[in-house]
């Protein structure tokens, strides 16, 4: 009656038959009433995989600890608690090949070994250089393990939308107002203008989004899949047994054949390519704090600073 999703309502049944399990004999409980209550069906909602241009976008456009977030996503196919939460001693830049045990509980501990692609070893040894402490993200990584990981995604969910790309499912959520020709309508500060169409939103498109187009990016260059499921983790004990005889030799081919997406260079809506624009930090800094009252001199200093 309040309107909760099937999923909702099975995960709030669940956790009330687990808490009168749990307290059945320091209660006395002899009947669990919520054992009886019928699950109710639900179809989960399926990430939406992302075309190259989108993802070129996605990684041209941030910032530089969620560009390098972005790009893990990408070329490796890890989850978000993965990526945010990696530690260089996990990341062997001589040998080309990231190790790391996923933090999903249904992996068993078994670690999965992912080829480290061009694109994402040059934006590694560009971190690395300025590293502090075992995180690659630390800034990243406190936010998730003090408990923050929504914050995260929020962020994530908030550059999509500015890179024109929705991430609810129509009609649900926020939509991302766009004109004639289809294309976002953005505020004078570049952010995506959202219309609130009252209803439930349902996920289409995340983080999550990242590991669904890194598998179909493998399997359009003909990957094998036993190489694709090893690299993006997997519990079927035959499929490792399989892969132990295709080696990293093929997850290395299959990661070389990953598409140039964290180039240096985008093309720009003329067909040519355009250099990013690279900032000294004293300009992202002035950037970054910008407000709605101080625009205008930021504006006018980086203006002069350009001439």
């Amino acid at each position: 009656a309040s309107g909760l999703s099937g999923n909702s309502f099975n995960k709030h049944v669940g956790l009330l038959s687990l808490v009168f399990r749990v307290l059945s004999d320091d209660a006395g409980i002899k009947l669990n009433p919520w054992d009886k209550i019928a699950r109710r069906k639900h179809r989960s909602a399926e990430r939406r995989e992302l075309t190259t241009e989108e993802l070129r976008r996605i990684i041209t456009t941030a910032a530089e600890d969620m560009r390098l977030l972005y790009a893990l996503g990408i070329y490796t196919g890890l989850r978000l608690g993965d990526c945010v939460t990696l530690k260089w001693p996990e990341v062997d830049l001589p040998q080309g090949v990231i190790v790391r045990i996923p933090n999903k509980v249904s992996s068993k501990g078994k670690p999965v070994r992912i080829p480290i692609s061009a694109d994402l070893a040059a934006m590694l040894k560009e971190a690395r250089q300025s590293a502090v402490g075992e995180y690659v993200l630390p800034d990243l990584a406190q936010w998730y393990l003090a408990g923050r990981g929504d914050t995260i995604s929020d962020r994530i969910q908030r550059h999509f939308l500015n890179c024109g790309i929705d991430v609810h499912a129509p009609g649900t959520g926020k939509q991302i107002k766009r004109d004639a020709l289809g294309n976002a309508v953005l505020t004078e500060y570049g952010n995506a203008v959202l219309i609130d169409t009252g209803k439930r939103a349902v996920i289409r498109c995340g983080f999550h989004s990242l590991r669904h187009t890194f598998v179909s990016l493998c399997r359009q260059a003909n990957a094998p899949l036993s190489v694709v499921e090893a690299i993006v983790g997997h519990s079927n004990p035959a499929m490792t047994r399989h892969y132990s005889h295709t080696g990293d030799a093929e997850a290395q081919r299959a990661i070389a054949s990953l598409p140039t997406i964290a180039a240096d260079t985008a093309p720009g809506a003329d067909g040519a390519t355009r250099e990013p624009l690279r900032l000294p930090p004293w300009a992202r800094e002035r950037l970054s704090n910008m407000t709605a009252r101080t625009w205008k001199a930021v504006q006018t200093e980086l203006l002069e600073a350009a001439q």
